[in-house]
């Protein structure tokens, strides 16, 4: 996915994806970047994802469980953000 709405826009009426069977993603895309608020993305998402994706990991490998997972998120977020 590409996160530029100038490309979006280029690319929306022509892009065709063998991958799914012809189908134009980005039309859809054009449509529903119309309606994401920039304002709500914060400089700590990325560090939040990140930490997210290491619980789930955990949880989908079997090494925790769910309730595990995401005590420790809790608390890898807290320690890593400084979040008390």
């Amino acid at each position: 996915m590409v996160s530029s709405t100038t490309v979006i826009n280029k690319i929306k009426n022509n892009y065709s994806e063998p991958f799914l069977g012809g189908q134009n993603h980005y039309a859809a895309f054009a449509d529903m970047a119309a309606n994401v608020n920039g304002r709500l993305v914060q400089g700590t998402d990325q560090a939040i994802e990140a930490l997210f994706q290491e619980a789930l990991t955990a949880y989908v490998n079997g090494e925790k469980s769910k309730a595990d997972a995401l005590v420790e998120f809790r608390v890898q977020v807290a320690a890593t953000l400084n979040i008390r």
